[in-house]
């Protein structure tokens, strides 16, 4: 009677272990898209995007595009976007369970300045014997 007791135990024990993973997988959501120039509508290469507060993040492929796996879903939250040259952009989304999101980003041009560079040369007379 006890062998069958803690059979039954662990075959529900393990069901719902199983079907509670299933959920906490489902409590994500992922982000797709693709990041451009906003005013040449150029693919950007090396763009990256990142959840905010998280490890969560990726970089974008040679033709700008990105995906995103794993998000947590249910709430907000912020998505961080940087790139060589640009300005960088900060978006605030919310996911549903389960939901896959396509979020094209135009990235605007940052104004580099560089301050003036000086260069002074002196030239120097020496006599060889």
């Amino acid at each position: 009677m006890k062998k069958q007791f803690t059979a039954n135990f662990s075959a529900l024990l393990l069901f719902f272990c199983l079907w509670g993973s299933h959920l906490a997988l489902a409590q994500s959501g992922s982000i797709s898209g693709k990041i451009t120039n906003a005013s040449t509508n150029e693919a950007l290469i090396g763009g990256t995007v990142q959840v905010v507060g998280t490890t969560l993040g990726t970089v974008t492929d040679v033709e700008g595009n990105y995906r995103l796996a794993g998000v947590p879903a249910g709430k907000s939250i912020r998505l961080l976007i940087k790139n060589v040259g640009y300005k960088d952009k900060e978006i605030s989304i919310t996911l549903n369970a389960s939901e896959n999101k396509v979020l094209d980003i135009a990235m605007e041009e940052a104004e580099l300045f560089l301050d003036d560079v000086v260069v002074t040369g002196l030239a120097v007379q020496t006599k060889q014997k």
